[in-house]
């Protein structure tokens, strides 16, 4: 792999870290509402599915590419489902002081989002298909750029979670417009997702 196509897929990993989707909406969702604190279960869970599926996908390329028209379509209908369902519970939350039924969403809801996130999915599958394997076919390269990979897709979540602190006091005023807002930004994605 030559420097200009390892800086075509650092520019494709970057932006497709830092654009608004499930997990970066989810995680700056949380940390609104909840606060950093309360919300680490919710990011460990992203990141635990997100790293999963970077790995699953980075090792399993061959085969999925042999049954992705298949399973597709069944990830897409389930993916938008589940990000739909995720909208309505960030519409109807409150900030943590306002509401005692307050649920945030957690470990496990945040992780088996992973693998239903299309995005992530088709991420994946992208950087393996167009940068690496035309490229390297051993497991050594497939392991450094699932590593790579897994490091800028926790970045581009991070920066989602300092916004999310840094705004916290303005948009927990303002919760309702924020969390309709991202609600509509989770719809969007998964409108992506269907016309993707």
């Amino acid at each position: 792999m030559g420097f200009e196509t390892f800086l075509s897929l650092l520019v494709y990993m970057s932006i497709t870290a830092t654009t608004p989707g499930p997990n970066n909406i989810l995680a700056l969702s949380s940390v609104i509402n909840y606060g950093y604190r309360e919300s680490k279960r919710l990011i460990l869970g992203i990141y635990a599915g997100f790293a999963s599926i970077m790995i699953l996908c980075g090792f399993g390329c061959h085969l999925l590419i042999e049954i992705l028209p298949n399973m597709l379509e069944f990830l897409k209908i389930l993916g938008v489902g589940y990000v739909l369902y995720l909208a309505y519970k960030v519409a109807i939350s409150k900030p943590q002081g306002l509401e005692s039924q307050n649920e945030n969403l957690g470990f496990f809801n945040a992780f088996f989002l992973q693998f239903v996130n299309v995005k992530i999915i088709l991420y994946a599958i992208t950087i393996h298909i167009s940068f690496v394997l035309p490229y390297y076919q051993s497991y050594f390269y497939t392991g450094t750029f699932v590593l790579l990979s897994i490091v800028v897709g926790f970045m581009g979540i991070f920066l989602w979670i300092i916004a999310g602190v840094a705004l916290k006091a303005f948009l927990t005023k303002h919760y309702k417009i924020a969390n309709f807002t991202m609600a509509a930004l989770l719809v969007l994605s998964a409108v992506q997702i269907l016309l993707g």
